[in-house]
């Protein structure tokens, strides 16, 4: 069923507010997603390459990202720090994924255990128009 008239009117003057809520939770999470994952995964990376036998230019610049290490193990002809470096990445992506997984289940329980304890009693929006506000505040016991 489509909505009336004054109740489209009712709304539109919030209509730019929801926009920028919903933009900037969008934006704020992929920004905040793509740093902690990144981070984590950069971590995994470094705690599992192994590096000995390299000398401390040659292992750090392997350790900074998965390409310098390709290219390193190239220039030295070391084949198994190209392995090991594709393996420390794998493993690096599998712990960001978990971690990234987690956190979805995490938020995912949150918010069920949000909308239980909201739907019990509280305040609700009727949907009868109020002068100030575009809806009247009543009591819910459910």
């Amino acid at each position: 069923m489509l909505p009336r008239r004054h109740e489209i009117s009712q709304y539109e003057r919030h209509l730019n507010v929801g926009s920028a809520v919903n933009d900037l939770s969008r934006e704020l999470g992929g920004a905040l997603g793509i740093a902690v994952l990144g981070s984590v995964l950069n971590a995994g990376y470094r705690d599992d390459l192994d590096l000995d036998g390299l000398r401390a230019p040659a292992a750090e610049a392997a350790r900074s990202s998965l390409a310098a290490a390709n290219h390193v193990g190239s220039a030295t002809g070391n084949p198994s720090l190209i392995e090991e470096a594709g393996n420390a990445f794998a493993s690096g992506m599998h712990l960001a994924l978990i971690s990234g997984a987690g956190a979805a289940v995490l938020a995912a329980a949150v918010v069920t255990f949000l909308l239980r304890r909201a739907g019990k009693t509280g305040t609700v929006a009727e949907g009868t128009p109020d002068s100030d506000t575009g809806y009247r505040l009543v009591k819910s016991v459910r």
